[in-house]
């Protein structure tokens, strides 16, 4: 099994905007380089008149990430090992279901699919 890469993508992302946003200024000051939402087209625009435009695709994949991170906290409630599960395949074991060769052949090839998928993910 390869070593899986390391995604910094979000990390990268932050510090693009970082360099785009600034603290606001007081009420009544205005610095020039500071920048305002717009929220008709969702973008940036600086005091003197610079643009900064989140393309539709961009903020796809931003909300992408997000639906990931979400799914991430929810699979963290999930127990690694469920019992239930467990359970089945001894008693599955203790009855000889896995000595039938069909059986064996089938979870040999499942296990090579997961196998597979598992090296294509972390390529």
């Amino acid at each position: 099994m390869s070593t899986p890469k390391i995604d910094r993508s979000d990390v990268l992302h932050q510090k693009m905007l970082q360099n785009f946003r600034k603290p606001a200024a007081p009420e009544g000051q205005r610095e020039a380089g500071v920048l305002r939402e717009t929220p008709a087209t969702g973008g940036l625009v600086g005091a003197n008149g610079e643009k900064l435009e989140i393309s539709a695709s961009a903020r796809r994949l931003e909300e992408m990430r997000d639906l990931l991170a979400a799914g991430r906290r929810a699979l963290e409630d999930v127990p690694d090992v469920r019992a239930d599960r467990v359970a089945a395949a001894k008693q599955k074991v203790t009855i000889g279901a896995y000595e039938d060769p069909k059986v064996r052949l089938r979870v040999a090839a499942d296990l090579t699919a997961v196998s597979l998928r598992l090296d294509k993910l972390l390529g």
